[in-house]
């Protein structure tokens, strides 16, 4: 999925946004020394300027974001949706820029938002967004060389109480690891790789592509599930160009080749497969008047176990009503029913913490044909059974509910139940399971039977393959 620009943008030229924790307001207004007629005034314009945005991405405002004081928090926990994004931000020193940051999160209900290049100084760095009571920040840049480089993270407190471990790398890697009940395990990986201009910073990509790749490799030998995103400088529209050739990869190519080995895919293309031959969905613009992007330099890469659960994808238009960058923001919305909310087997079965499922395997021949007599049975007595050849829709509703109500007290009268502990429910079918356990398998035999383990002669048991 993704969002196209609207057709009918809203001038916004004579709008200048300012922090909410500022008196000034949104429009140039005259000062006046009441603070509350400022503060009125201040709230009357902000609330044009948020219809104003939301009009811009269809979405309808809810008295929350317009009346409260400062923007709402939009976490998706409860949900159980995970919307996570990113975007070269081409500095975040700004002020101003930081609070247009802030709202745009807010208003595209943002739970992990990622930046690249932010150009913060090493010691500004650790301070921004800091004071948030909603989103827990962190931003890492190089010690002696910022410009062209910095990355940071911003992550909502319903997902931070997660956070077990942080890792930095010059400014341009930062590694999140997310420990969650029932031994999921989760790393979120934020990258700005260097652009190959000059002898130093080809050497510095080499460093980062190496340092990211055995973030991988690690993160795989200790189960945990990836996404890797940010901007990785490298344009995969060249690289399929190149193999289609039987040329081999170029330098800065090899790093956006070597992914598929590491266990990950690319989750916007996934979703499109034709997105490098579209340039709606182009990230990096070189031409700041063009209305599409020149080429793809921006990803967001995911274990193979997490594709399923990708509910959708998207590719932002730039605003410049928030802010100016070059490159557009891109997100994904994931599905972390089996990531942020399984809680423990073993707490679940001393609590008693369970459902009743039908049990399909101990269910004979003879209770399925109990199970269809009974539900013939059930319906014919029940007097609101119609067999009438016309039904009008309501009669249709009436019936239909009556039919789901007669099945399952006839299942549950008929056929076997058990109990289960186990949160973790199958979202596919039977056939398309078991498909996906080979896969699992290959996976990890892919992983497993490396060169190094073959020579050394290190193999595993037959259970730790599944």
């Amino acid at each position: 999925m993704i969002d196209t620009p609207p057709n009918n943008i809203i001038d916004s030229s004579h709008i200048s946004a300012s922090s909410p924790n500022n008196s000034a307001n949104l429009h140039t207004i005259n000062n006046n020394n009441n603070p509350n007629l400022n503060r009125n005034n201040f709230l009357q314009n902000r609330s044009t300027l948020l219809q104003n945005l939301h009009s811009l991405h269809n979405l309808d405002p809810t008295p929350q974001d317009i009346n409260q004081d400062f923007l709402y928090s939009p976490s998706n926990f409860s949900n159980q949706l995970l919307h996570i994004a990113s975007q070269n931000i081409r500095g975040l020193s700004d002020p101003t820029k930081q609070q247009h940051v802030l709202n745009m999160v807010n208003m595209r209900k943002i739970d992990i938002m990622g930046f690249s290049e932010t150009n913060l100084s090493h010691n500004l760095a650790p301070h921004v967004f800091n004071n948030l009571s909603n989103y827990h920040a962190i931003f890492h840049s190089h010690k002696t060389h910022p410009h062209g480089s910095g990355v940071g993270l911003l992550i909502h407190q319903d997902y931070a109480r997660f956070i077990h471990k942080v890792s930095y790398f010059e400014g341009r890697v930062i590694s999140v690891d997310f420990l969650m009940k029932g031994k999921s395990k989760l790393r979120i990986i934020q990258l700005y790789t260097p652009v190959t201009s000059s002898p130093t910073n080809t050497a510095l990509r080499k460093i980062v592509d190496n340092y990211v790749l055995n973030l991988l490799d690690q993160g795989n030998r200790a189960h945990f599930q990836t996404i890797l995103m940010g901007d990785f400088n490298v344009n995969a529209l060249k690289l399929i160009q190149r193999k289609e050739t039987n040329l081999s990869p170029k330098a800065d190519q090899i790093f956006l080749d070597t992914l598929p080995t590491k266990l990950l895919c690319d989750a916007h293309l996934s979703m499109h497969p034709n997105i490098d031959n579209d340039p709606v969905f182009n990230t990096y613009f070189d031409d700041p008047n063009s209305t599409h992007g020149s080429s793809r330099l921006d990803y967001q890469w995911l274990s193979f176990s997490l594709l399923p659960s990708i509910y959708k994808s998207m590719t932002w238009p730039n605003d410049p009503i928030f802010y100016s960058t070059d490159h557009k923001m891109f997100s994904l919305v994931l599905d972390t029913n089996e990531l942020f909310h399984n809680s423990s087997t073993a707490y679940r079965a001393q609590h008693d913490l369970s459902r009743t499922v039908f049990n399909y395997k101990e269910t004979t021949a003879e209770k399925w044909i109990l199970f269809a007599n009974d539900t013939d049975s059930f319906l014919q007595l029940d007097p609101r059974f119609s067999e009438a050849t016309y039904l009008s829709q309501y009669d249709i509703n009436r019936t239909w509910d009556l039919i789901r109500t007669v099945i399952l007290k006839a299942s549950k009268n008929s056929l076997p139940t058990k109990k289960i502990h186990l949160t973790f429910r199958r979202k596919f079918p039977e056939q398309l399971s078991r498909i996906q356990a080979h896969l699992t398998l290959i996976t990890n035999l892919l992983r497993n039977f490396s060169n190094q383990k073959i020579i050394r002669s290190i193999y595993l048991s037959t259970g730790k393959l599944t």
